[in-house]
């Protein structure tokens, strides 16, 4: 897990504790804590989701990304490798007529 993930899931925490702690020591009715609880637990559900749903697209990114490069770096040898397979076969075919 990178540093981004971490902090962004360390501040969501950090932010669920303090947000139950605030309802839990501020005065009210048990009712309405109870519903305060349930919509705060609902809001950190939907960040927690949204925030994972952004961790995934940039991986998904990076993959393609990181996937691309190496397609390219691997078209590049291939080329390269079958350049001297030609070149070394026309001076094997060059040293063979010498021989005949």
């Amino acid at each position: 897990m990178n540093t981004t993930a971490k902090r962004t899931l360390g501040v969501l925490g950090a932010t669920a504790v303090g947000a139950v702690a605030g309802i839990l020591f501020a005065p009210a009715k048990g009712k309405d804590t109870r519903a305060k609880l349930r919509t705060q637990a609902k809001n950190a559900q939907s960040k927690t989701k949204e925030t994972m749903n952004q961790l995934s697209e940039k991986a998904k990114s990076k993959y393609n990304t990181i996937s691309n490069q190496i397609s390219e770096k691997v078209k590049a040898n291939k080329e390269q490798i079958l350049s001297s397979a030609k070149s070394v076969t026309k001076e094997v075919e060059t040293e063979l007529d010498a021989l005949r």
